[in-house]
C-alpha cells in the first residue's frame, strides 16, 4: 500500500527509504496481521488514506498516515509484551 503510494508520488528518496525498509515493514504486517479485528481497521484505514489522497487534503491523509502507523507499532509492541511475560 505504501509502496503504491511513493511510486505514484515520484519521489525519489521515499521510495528509495522504502526499498530499504521492505523486509521490517512486511515482518510488521506479518505479526499484526494474526488478529483479524486488526486486519479490518486496517483495511478501513487504508480505505481513509486513499479518500484523503482523492480529495487532495494532504494534512488529513498524513494525520491518518500517522495514526495506522501508530497502531501498528502499538500491536506489536503489545504482541512482545505479551510473549515476554507468558514465559
Amino acid at each position: 500500500f505504501y509502496q503504491a503510494i511513493a511510486e505514484q508520488s515520484g519521489n525519489s528518496a521515499l521510495i528509495e527509504a522504502l526499498a530499504r525498509f521492505a523486509l521490517q515493514i512486511q515482518l510488521c504486517g506479518t505479526i499484526t496481521n494474526v488478529s483479524p479485528e486488526f486486519a479490518e481497521r486496517a483495511a478501513h484505514g487504508c480505505d481513509d488514506i486513499i479518500q484523503a489522497f482523492k480529495a487532495r487534503d494532504t494534512p488529513r491523509a498524513a494525520f491518518l498516515v500517522r495514526a495506522q502507523i501508530g497502531n501498528v507499532q502499538d500491536v506489536i509492541l503489545a504482541r512482545f509484551t505479551n510473549e515476554i511475560a507468558s514465559r
